[in-house]
Parts: C-alpha cells; structure tokens; sequence
C-alpha cells in the first residue's frame, strides 16, 4: 500500500499526540495537530483542513497490520488513547525476532569494554527493549554465556585514542615497558585500534623513528593531545591489514615464513574447524595426520599458541620455529624439575 509524505506526517503526529498521557485527544484535536504539522512542513494539502474522515481512516491503518503498525489506539466517549501507554510508533516496525537479534549483538558487544559508543548504544537499547518487550533481552542473557573478561589496565585510555584518530590529532604518550623501569615519551600519529587476546594497542606513525609503532594501552602511564603539531596522515598502510600476516601484534613488518605443520589425528578436527590463522591451508590429510601450512611472521605470540597445543603438532619447518619451540618446552619442563 504506497504512503505518501502527507499521510505519514499524519501517522507520527497522532503517534505522538497519543503519547502525551497529560491530555485528552478527540479527533477534532488529532486533526488540529496533523494540520499544523503538515503547514509546519510545508506540506499541506490543497485542504485547509484535516477532516473527521482522515483521521478516522488514518487511525484505522494504524491499528492494522497493513504497515505493521498494530498500534493499540482504543476510543472511549470520543477520546482516543493508546491501552498500551509505552507504545510507539518509532519501535513498531521491529519484530520480536528483530529484537531478539539486537538482544543477541548487545550481549556480544558487552565484550567490549571501555567504548563510550557502546554505552550509549546499550542506553538506547535498553529504552527500546522496554517499550517494545523488555523481556527479550533478560531472556536472551540467560540462553547464551560468553566467556568472562576483565576490564584490562589502559581500556580508560581507549576514547581519548579513538577521539585522537578521527580528529586526526597528535599524541604525547607516557610508556613504560613491563620489563624496564625506564618511563619514556613517545609523540604518537594515531591510525588505529587493535584488540588482541582482551588486550588492547593503537598502532600510529612515531616521528622520532620514522616508523609505524605499536603501543599496548596497559602500558600508557598518560595521554596528552598535542594540538600545536601537524597530523601526518597516513598514505602508507592499510592500518586494518596492517597485522593480517601476525598473530597478535608483534613484529608485523618482518618478512612472512612459510610454517609447515603435521596435526595428529585426534587434534585434526579442532585445527579444521578453528584454525591457527586465516592464512592456513591443508595440504592433505592421512593416517599421519592433518598437513597444514601458514604464510605469517615468525614472532613470540606464534610461538606460545604453538606452545600450547604442542603435544598435538609436528612442526615441519622452518627449523629456527622448531628449535625456538624446542627450547620454550625445556625452559617449561625446567620449571618442573
């Protein structure tokens, strides 16, 4: 059924006269109010007025389901009024399996902490799932259990990054290494966040090396936005793909190695349906196991997922990979002795 403007000026101004409860609505006081809103829109119809007609048939769409409106609108000794007074229009056209889906991705980005958008999102949320079912969400939350994460140290620092990144500001950045008791002070280009393992790091353009530069948010002892200097944009680098060839986020420019992995049987399944990385390719698939092959840098995050299902795999080659996990499970057996 086409709607033109006219008529849906007419459906959100009796939406939301209904939704002031403070007064009474005849239809005579509906169609003052659509009048003004069409004259106020500059989009009157050739009639000066609004009629009974119009507006009876306008709220007879609306309790229909020819829009999908459904609106509860109930008329009592010529008053009309919604039975259900969190009703309205702007929610109606979500269905409960709609709701359902935004319930689901809510509860997923609650992962996430730390971003200002998610809290108004989840705001804005919560005000829709209350007018529309607010018993959804709850049940939601009770059939899906993700697993729990702590807030990590540095996630305060992850608005005043994005804020930088998209005003394309200049940072001063107070970083101490866990390692060392050496504070230094880094001037930092910001492109991008990145988020491994619940830890988070802002990859951006370091003047002083000339170079890109990875700094974890734990670390960051304070921020400081350096308005005086000029930006430098980035022109170089696809920051989303700059660390598609690592896992996690060391040593991202270091030349890519071919690794070359047996998987015994009774793991092959997992390698299968979760792989190591989103380069692996199987080569085939025996008595021996599954052969498997990754094109990515050789750095120490590589090293400890490999460490960790170590008693199912055989890394073929390179050989510095199989000395280095070598070594790794001596230091760890050492541990034990």
């Amino acid at each position: 059924m086409p709607v033109n403007l006219d008529a849906l000026i007419r459906y959100h101004t009796i939406d939301q006269c209904l939704q002031n409860k403070y007064r009474s609505w005849t239809w005579e006081d509906l169609a003052n109010a659509c009048f003004k809103a069409l004259d106020e829109a500059r989009y009157r119809s050739e009639k000066n007025t609004v009629s009974k007609r119009t507006i009876e048939n306008d709220i007879r769409i609306l309790r229909s389901s020819i829009l999908g409106y459904n609106a509860p609108i109930v008329c009592k000794k010529g008053i009309y009024s919604y039975s259900d007074s969190n009703y309205s229009l702007k929610n109606a056209s979500l269905t409960q399996e709609d709701i359902k889906h935004i319930a689901l991705a809510i509860e997923t980005l609650k992962q996430y902490k730390g971003f200002r958008f998610f809290d108004n999102l989840k705001h804005t949320f919560d005000s829709l799932e209350h007018r529309v079912s607010i018993q959804l969400h709850q049940n939601i939350s009770k059939l899906i259990h993700f697993e729990d994460t702590y807030l990590p140290t540095g996630t305060n620092f992850i608005n005043t990054i994005l804020d930088a990144i998209q005003n394309q500001q200049v940072l001063k950045i107070t970083y101490q290494k866990f390692d060392s008791d050496i504070i230094k002070h880094n001037i930092l280009h910001p492109y991008l966040l990145k988020e491994f393992k619940n830890r988070w790091y802002v990859l951006g353009f370091n003047p002083e090396f000339d170079f890109f530069k990875t700094y974890a948010l734990d670390r960051i002892n304070h921020i400081e936005i350096i308005l005086e200097q000029l930006y430098k944009e980035n022109s170089e680098i696809n920051a989303q793909s700059f660390f598609s060839n690592v896992i996690g986020v060391s040593n991202p420019t270091d030349p890519i190695q071919e690794i070359n992995i047996i998987v015994k049987p009774v793991f092959a399944n997992y390698i299968k349906t979760q792989p190591l990385h989103h380069s692996q390719t199987i080569i085939k698939e025996d008595d021996n196991g599954l052969f498997i092959n990754l094109k990515v840098v050789h750095n120490v995050e590589l090293e400890t997922l490999l460490c960790g299902y170590a008693s199912f795999l055989i890394i073929q080659s390179p050989e510095t990979l199989r000395i280095a996990i070598k070594k790794r499970l001596k230091d760890a057996l050492n541990n034990f002795e």
